[in-house]
Order: structure tokens, then sequence, then C-alpha cells
């Protein structure tokens, strides 16, 4: 029979590992995130971002896309989005080519920026931290 601190040191042990495991929730964090439109849309629909900062709750941002609507276009309307939808104070947002930056501002902890969905038919979004 194993003794009681046997027992006692695989609960904590066990405890630990379930610790480590939730505060690595799995987010990919980055200060900086660039969003690129390579394609434009073949059908009207609609683009969902989400922002999970490393300490923080998830912001959603919800884009929507017109058919035929030029790549420029859909670039300016993810900015307008991003810089309505979250906290100026934490986060700027600028044109990079055809694509989009979202960056933490220096005080800001890391985030994550994720395409959760895209309804519209055709469109190619590549969303990249660094």
């Amino acid at each position: 029979m194993k003794s009681l601190r046997t027992v006692l040191l695989a609960c904590v042990a066990g405890v630990l590992t379930v610790g480590s495991a939730l505060a690595d929730d799995g987010l990919n964090l980055h200060k900086r995130w660039r969003v690129e439109v390579s394609q434009g849309a073949d059908s009207d629909g609609t683009l969902l971002f989400r922002v999970t900062p490393k300490d923080g709750q998830p912001v959603e941002v919800s884009v929507p896309v017109v058919k035929g609507s030029p790549r420029k276009s859909i670039s300016t309307d993810i900015r307008i989005a991003f810089r309505d939808t979250l906290d100026a104070k934490a986060y700027t947002t600028a044109f990079d080519g055809l694509g989009v930056r979202l960056d933490g501002k220096s005080d800001t902890t890391a985030f994550e920026l994720k395409l959760v969905e895209s309804t519209a038919q055709g469109l190619k979004v590549d969303v990249t931290g660094y």
C-alpha cells in the first residue's frame, strides 16, 4: 500500500500539471498582426475575427463583405471595423500595402488575432502574427 506522502505528492503533481495546461490555453500570442486580403469576394458574406488578449476577454469583430468588392476596399472595411470595435487605448491599426496591421500599444500585452469564420465565397484572407 502506498504511503500517504506518496499519494499526496502524486495529487500535487497532478494539480500542477493541470494548472500548467490551463495557464497555457493554446493562444498564438503576438504584439503585432497583419491581415492580407489576396482575392476578392465572389459573394456577399461576413468575416468574423476574434481578438483575445493574453489575460483578457475575447472581442469579436465582424466585417461585412460585398460581392465584387476589390481587395483594397475589403482591407479598408477590416481596418475600420478593428478601429471602431477595439479599444483605441490598447490597439492601433494601419495599412500595410494591401494588408491591415493591428498592433498592441506599448503597455498592451500580447494577443491572438484569429479569423474565426468567413462566409464570403472566393475570398482569401491570411492572418499572420509577428
